[in-house]
């Protein structure tokens, strides 16, 4: 059995057109949303065996802040191959983990993370919104057996739907 939890990272600022994509931080919507997820993410009833997160300024920032909001004292692995738009880019770095990892946290970018949850699951979400998380579940032996339809969605939580939870 394998868990794969994909984060994509909080809402980001395009206040500064002159940096690049890879450069831009969390804009103020983004570092509260963080808060507001951080308990969904780093809930005692899950451990992730490995964290990886895309090299970009802000998948970082999402990561610490949501890590510094729990004091979790997580650790996690920059990989550049995280920092993707495209899902068969995802997924062949998802084939690639060890067999030892069986529940693993990415924190990414779109489309990649909606597609990525479309292709393994056939769900047919529109868009995955920013600093939403999603597990999914398979009953595989190995990451490379990651494929079309071998994954069930288990979770798929937003901070605009713990918003509404908080003043209903």
């Amino acid at each position: 059995m394998k868990t794969l939890c994909l984060l994509r990272h909080a809402k980001s600022s395009w206040d500064n057109v002159l940096l690049s994509d890879h450069q831009r931080p969390l804009a103020t919507r983004g570092i509260s949303d963080c808060q507001l997820m951080a308990p969904i993410i780093f809930n005692e009833n899950i451990h992730y065996d490995q964290i990886y997160v895309s090299d970009a300024k802000r998948a970082d920032e999402t990561i610490s802040r949501i890590n510094k909001a729990t004091k979790k004292n997580a650790h996690w692995h920059y990989r550049q191959q995280v920092y993707t738009f495209k899902a068969c880019s995802l997924l062949d770095f998802c084939q690639q983990l060890g067999t030892q990892e069986n529940t693993v946290l990415i924190v990414g970018h779109n489309p990649a993370i909606t597609e990525l949850v479309n292709i393994l699951t056939a769900s047919k979400i529109a868009n995955i919104p920013t600093c939403s998380w999603a597990k999914v579940t398979g009953n595989i032996e190995n990451w490379e057996e990651l494929k079309e339809n071998t994954m069930s969605l288990e979770a798929l939580i937003t901070p605009k739907h713990l918003k509404r939870d908080i003043t209903a």
